[in-house]
């Protein structure tokens, strides 16, 4: 289950409408852009509850050691909505790759005959996209806007390859762009004082959400550490100006390497199963280790363990 979301009104709304129009039959786009820690993975979460049941989903995950490779991120996402890789028609027995154009052309085609149910299309972590995929993205959402077809991507802002693409698309009013900000101190606060558990001095709650400049991960991290007893850095440490995200999120930090999360923020496995799902499930890409925890960014009440 989703956790419930703070100061983001805004990103919640728009996905909601999004999955409104997608399942009237007026499909669109919502990119959610947010440096690490910042919430984009909550707001899978939300898209994931939101869906089930009513899309089939086809999700792709970008990776840095992927992004040169042709199609990589939006071809995991295509082969689970399309019931298989999407070929030209004029490919069989053919040894070398089709051109970009025919492949564009066969997942168009292909992408309106599978939209006799409303599909849902996510792209995670798309600052790692490569070329071919945004071309590809650009492409579909310029086609679907009379199809079932609702379109997520996040990313950060840099590279800004991908973010680009949504202005560009937001641009034509075929997308919406949400750009996800830090949590405001009241918020940050509110959070830890939830999340660590314990009778904190409103000096120490202050001096937390203040080490953690609003990042609801980095919030995680803090509160674990004081339910821990670890309490925060001494002011004059070199840990005690500024809660960085490079330590706080290492596997050594006070989460424990069962709760590590890369700086990359990815910890989505429990909203996204393993390839093979099938309609209304989250399906295909490639999901975190099994170690991994989703990151609760935002979350307001008792945090699960």
């Amino acid at each position: 289950m989703a956790g419930i979301m703070v100061e983001r009104d805004a990103v919640m709304a728009a996905l909601h409408g999004l999955i409104g129009e997608a399942l009237e039959g007026r499909g669109r786009a919502l990119f959610v852009a947010g440096e690490a820690g910042l919430g984009k993975t909550t707001v899978l979460e939300h898209a994931a509850a939101a869906a089930q049941g009513r899309f089939k989903v086809g999700v792709g995950r970008a990776d840095v050691a992927e992004a040169a490779l042709p199609f990589g991120l939006i071809g995991q996402a295509l082969e689970v909505l399309l019931g298989g890789a999407a070929e030209p028609a004029n490919s069989a027995g053919r040894s070398a790759a089709p051109a970009p154009a025919d492949y564009f052309y066969a997942v168009l085609g292909r992408l309106r005959l599978a939209a006799t149910e409303p599909l849902f299309l996510v792209l995670d972590d798309a600052h790692w996209a490569d070329p071919d995929s945004l071309t590809l993205l650009r492409l579909i959402c310029r086609r679907i806007t009379a199809l079932p077809v609702a379109v997520l991507v996040t990313a950060r802002p840099w590279p800004p390859e991908a973010l680009r693409a949504g202005e560009e698309l937001a641009a034509q009013q075929l997308a919406d762009v949400q750009r996800l900000v830090p949590l405001s101190p009241a918020a940050a606060r509110s959070i830890l004082s939830q999340w660590a558990g314990t009778p904190e001095s409103a000096t120490e709650l202050e001096r937390g959400a203040a080490l953690c400049a609003g990042n609801p991960l980095l919030l995680d991290y803090v509160a674990a550490a004081m339910r821990a007893g670890q309490g925060l850095p001494e002011p004059h440490s070199p840990a005690g100006t500024s809660c960085a995200p490079a330590a706080a999120i290492s596997p050594g930090g006070p989460g424990g390497a069962g709760a590590a999360v890369s700086a990359g923020g990815r910890g989505a496995g429990a909203a996204f199963p393993s390839r093979g799902g099938g309609p209304g499930r989250w399906a295909g890409g490639r999901g975190c280790g099994s170690g991994a925890r989703s990151v609760r960014s935002c979350r307001a009440g008792p945090r699960r363990r």
